[in-house]
């Protein structure tokens, strides 16, 4: 949680040849396996090893949607405790749903969290395909394969919480 405070992870590839680099369709997907009580506060971006990075999706937009099952009682303080993470995958051929920001807003659930909480008719994004705000092949051509790639989600809005528990 934070107020434009960035959550980076990173893997170091190094078993292409030394001048390869990324062209269309190179890759099939990147995923996230995460949850967060607020997308519409958050952006995620991928940065290949020379920064070029690519905007999966953006800020500001999504508001009053989960992503996975988050710990969020309407009382304050939010507990700092993670919840249920979902995939979200980002294809570079087409996906079976639109942005997450055009997402939003259209699906309900009801789950019981963690600590035993239970929401109902919670918007949030079910786990599968969305369209990358950027297009992947488009922002990554020309990145080098060896090297660093981070992963980098910001979170630019206080008293909220989310986790990343994978990605790849």
């Amino acid at each position: 949680d934070g107020t434009g405070v960035a959550y980076s992870d990173t893997i170091h590839i190094s078993v292409f040849d030394p001048t390869a680099i990324y062209q269309a369709n190179f890759l099939k997907n990147i995923y996230v396996n995460m949850e967060h009580s607020y997308i519409g506060d958050i952006e995620i971006r991928l940065i290949c090893p020379n920064n070029q990075s690519v905007v999966l999706k953006e800020y500001p937009g999504a508001l009053g949607t989960h992503l996975g099952e988050p710990v969020d009682p309407p009382v304050a303080p939010v507990p700092l405790n993670p919840g249920v993470g979902y995939d979200y995958i980002f294809p570079t051929s087409p996906a079976i749903y639109n942005t997450m920001v055009n997402e939003s807003g259209k699906y309900q659930h009801n789950y019981t969290d963690v600590l035993g909480n239970n929401y109902l008719n919670e918007f949030y994004l079910p786990a599968g395909e969305y369209t990358s705000f950027q297009n992947i092949n488009t922002q990554l051509a020309g990145c080098p394969l060896n090297g660093n790639c981070i992963i980098r989600v910001t979170d630019n809005v206080s008293i909220d919480n989310g986790y990343i528990f994978r990605w790849g």
